[in-house]
């Protein structure tokens, strides 16, 4: 995982949430065509429909590792794509805490240390706060 800061994460909140959306989409989009059913009263037809949905499959899945690897670039982790959850490892003040993310907030959505969980977050403004007491 890369390891920034709070503020580079912040500087690209708008580019992180635009990738996150379009992954959004795009995993939804694979799901729908999961669930199509191919049977037809022609194999000859079957076997062209599984032809051409499964071309459509490869293409959606180049676009969603695609934007998986620009999140990964920025230094986003995926942890729960269906709720838009993703995480950040940050250096700050000496220590390494994960910050998050939730699709649709316009701003970071908390801090957590390592081993903890999304539920278990606190505000980005209790973190400078939090260490003061620890350090």
């Amino acid at each position: 995982m890369i390891v920034q800061t709070v503020e580079h994460v912040q500087q690209n909140i708008k580019r992180i949430s635009a990738i996150l959306k379009e992954l959004i989409v795009l995993s939804k989009a694979l799901d729908l065509l999961d669930d199509m059913d191919f049977s037809s009263d022609s194999e000859e037809e079957e076997v062209k429909a599984l032809i051409t949905v499964s071309k459509n499959e490869a293409k959606l899945r180049l676009q969603f590792y695609t934007e998986m690897e620009k999140l990964f670039k920025l230094g986003g982790i995926v942890r729960d794509l269906d709720s838009g959850i993703l995480e950040f490892k940050v250096r700050h003040k000496q220590r390494e805490v994960i910050v998050c993310y939730q699709y649709g907030e316009s701003d970071l959505s908390g801090w957590y240390e390592e081993g903890e969980r999304f539920v278990d977050k606190r505000p980005l403004r209790e973190l400078d706060h939090q260490f003061e007491k620890k350090d």
